[in-house]
């Protein structure tokens, strides 16, 4: 009786605590996860602040002080049109927070539809939709999403469109994967043996028992979606000027400015290495978490 006492003492203690014991249980066994999720925070926190935690305009041009070094008036000084750099990296954290979230979201969310379908219903529909997958998936991402963005036009939401479409092959096929493994679980059986719908089957079943590799793939394509939309802005196809983006600031200090103005793209590319560990960091310790194969190490 004492030991059932104590079990249940145990379970109750359990029950009592929420979510700030499990964030604590996090931050204690994956310390670099709580330092990736830290700096996505303040990453986050200044792309909703921009407005307020910005010197300057970052549209603002201020010839007679262009390329001044950082100090007091400019901290991270002043580009070729006399522009705040400080103030245009911060806002450029909007750009890229914005690309990295929806290009993700869409092609999780496109992506695990596809491949949960392909999956249940199989067949030629299966058949044909690999057929597809193969062949996107045999253009390297940026390079489709380079191509993409030259037929659609370079904008903030033609770039958005064109990273979700790159990132989809790669979600549909976890997404299938672990759908041909939840087909044959024994909840899945019953349900069509007692006649639920396909589409209750499709999405209260399969798909939801489906999501945990999808969302840790999710979280490593944040990273990659930053990456490729400042790789895309550097080479003139991203975000059009004036609007600050990383890859544009870096792609304008990189034009013969380096030994004269070297904080014109040292900044920005902190920013963007900063942004980027960040992701990967807590990408890694939510797979850790999520993937029961992992948890024990």
């Amino acid at each position: 009786m004492a030991k059932i006492g104590v079990v249940r003492a145990g379970v109750g203690l359990r029950a009592k605590r929420g979510w700030t014991w499990r964030v604590w249980v996090f931050c204690r066994k994956k310390p670099l996860g709580a330092l990736g999720a830290v700096l996505l925070i303040l990453m986050a926190f200044t792309a909703i602040f921009a407005d307020a935690l910005e010197n300057y305009d970052p549209l603002y041009q201020d010839t007679p002080k262009q390329l001044t070094a950082p100090g007091r008036e400019f901290w991270f000084g002043s580009d070729v049109l006399g522009r705040d750099v400080y103030s245009r990296v911060i806002h450029g954290s909007r750009v890229s927070l914005y690309v990295g979230l929806m290009a993700v979201l869409i092609s999780t969310a496109i992506g695990t539809t596809v491949g949960v379908a392909s999956a249940y219903f199989g067949g030629w529909l299966d058949l044909g939709i690999q057929r597809v997958i193969d062949a996107l998936q045999g253009i390297p991402g940026l390079v489709l999403a380079l191509a993409l963005v030259v037929a659609l036009g370079a904008s903030l939401n033609n770039v958005t469109i064109a990273i979700a479409i790159a990132y989809i092959p790669r979600v549909t096929r976890i997404a299938r994967a672990q759908a041909l493994s939840v087909i044959q679980e024994d909840y899945v059986l019953a349900a069509r043996a007692v006649g639920a719908r396909a589409a209750r089957i499709i999405f209260r079943h399969v798909t939801i028992n489906s999501l945990t590799p999808v969302i840790v793939v999710a979280a490593g394509l944040l990273g990659n979606a930053i990456v490729t939309e400042a790789a895309l802005s550097f080479l003139g196809l991203g975000v059009p000027p004036p609007f600050p983006s990383w890859g544009q600031m870096l792609q304008a200090g990189a034009r013969g400015y380096q030994e004269a103005a070297p904080w014109l793209t040292i900044f920005p590319g902190l920013a963007l290495t900063v942004g980027v560990f960040g992701f990967n960091l807590f990408g890694d310790a939510l797979r850790d978490t999520l993937d029961p194969r992992l948890r024990g190490r």
